[in-house]
């Protein structure tokens, strides 16, 4: 199936947007049947600017048309009209292994976050390293994810099938996923207080080494000015630095 030129059409549609799906004409479906292409359809779409990738909901898009959810539109920066070029990709790996990033700090406040993701994440059809993408919940609250690392299927791979094309995404649909959530907010919030804790040990630390020069000077005035001054070295101890003290007040009144 040739690479084609489509005009963006930009939906509204729930079923398109909380799955990022597409919808594309009714010749697509034909020609796919046609030359036999495998199911799940997923297709590379770009422009000057962007490449992503997504499956199909429907085909019944008008001729030439695209119609494209809006929240991939908004990410991408398209608008209705403009155009894009869209390429099949056949024989896309599975993937095994998820690592997910929610980029909104309230993700974690979620009841049962775990299970949230998972309802959510069963209407996609695929991801791709990078991927942004935006889940609702009941409440209207919107939560940006991020695909921080993905793996597919390696004991079950046809390395006769492996190529570039087919490595840029990974079907998730029907697949057992191992799914890991990192809170990067947790982790940030951890270094930033490993390095407050340091900066306050090193601020001690100066203060103690500053403590223990004014200490030893005025053990030195008290050496000079009290009458039992003697030149041999002598090892200081707490109990000399106080007397030394109590000589240097006294020598002020």
């Amino acid at each position: 199936m040739e690479q084609k030129r489509l005009v963006v059409s930009i939906s509204f549609n729930p079923a398109l947007n909380e799955s990022h799906q597409i919808n594309l004409p009714e010749e697509f479906l034909k020609e796919l049947i046609d030359s036999e292409k495998e199911h799940p359809y997923i297709f590379e779409i770009k422009n000057h600017f962007h490449i992503f990738f997504s499956s199909v909901l429907e085909f019944s898009a008008e001729e030439s048309t695209i119609e494209l959810p809006y929240v991939l539109a908004n990410q991408f920066g398209l608008e209705n009209n403009d155009i894009i070029e869209i390429k099949y990709l056949s024989k896309v790996l599975f993937c095994k292994d998820l690592q997910l990033e929610p980029l909104t700090e309230s993700f974690f406040n979620t009841e049962n976050y775990e299970k949230f993701l998972e309802s959510k994440l069963s209407r996609f059809s695929l991801l791709y390293l990078n991927q942004v993408f935006y889940l609702t919940d009941d409440q209207d609250n919107t939560y940006a994810i991020k695909v921080k690392k993905i793996e597919p299927d390696f004991e079950n791979i046809n390395f006769s099938d492996f190529t570039t094309e087919n490595q840029k995404c990974y079907i998730i649909t029907n697949q057992d996923v191992n799914v890991d959530i990192v809170n990067q907010f947790e982790i940030d919030r951890y270094y930033e207080e490993k390095r407050l804790r340091r900066h306050e040990m090193l601020l001690r630390a100066s203060e103690h080494k500053k403590m223990a020069r004014e200490d030893i000077n005025v053990l030195k005035l008290g050496q000079k000015v009290g009458e039992n001054n003697t030149r041999t070295r002598q090892s200081i101890s707490l109990e000399d630095i106080r007397k030394a003290r109590l000589a240097r007040f006294s020598s002020k009144k």
